[in-house]
């Protein structure tokens, strides 16, 4: 194996229109390298499908679907929030009790992109009961990726 790599200057043309880089004219001047940086944690992380269905019938209070295992991080890039008969909301629970609406109140369905949504162990994500019994089996779906903690 090589102990150096080389970047090919197709890749170094395209950064350099990319960045707005010149090679000569006035600017300031740039060390006589490039130095390529990438976060790979997303690169390593393989993405899943999260589906239940369960009773959001309730008077009160919100339903727990899904919950970040012990010694996990999760990373949420999509939640499809089901339509539900009485009036729902998304909800994401630290474990500390805490919880933050991800979506406005309502019964529609939507689709929340989320983009590196990070839930750390014992997080959960919600829906909040509708004290309708039309609600007693609602699915609800999340795309996510997990890794160690």
């Amino acid at each position: 194996m090589p102990s150096q790599a080389y970047v090919g200057k197709n890749l170094t043309g395209r950064l350099l229109a990319r960045l707005l880089l010149k090679m000569e004219g006035p600017g300031w001047p740039l060390r006589g390298e490039l130095i390529p940086v990438i976060e790979v944690t997303p690169l390593l992380i393989e993405l899943q499908l999260g589906s239940e269905t369960k009773d959001i019938s309730a008077s009160s209070g919100a339903t727990t679907y899904f919950t970040v295992p012990a010694n996990k991080i999760w990373t949420v890039a999509v939640i499809n929030r089901p339509a539900t008969t009485g009036t729902s909301q998304v909800y994401v629970k630290d474990d500390q009790g805490r919880n933050i609406a991800l979506d406005g109140s309502g019964t529609s369905a939507s689709i929340i992109m989320t983009r590196d949504l990070r839930l750390k162990t014992g997080w959960q994500i919600q829906l909040l009961n509708t004290n309708n019994v039309g609600d007693t089996a609602v699915l609800f779906r999340i795309i996510y990726g997990e890794e160690d903690a």
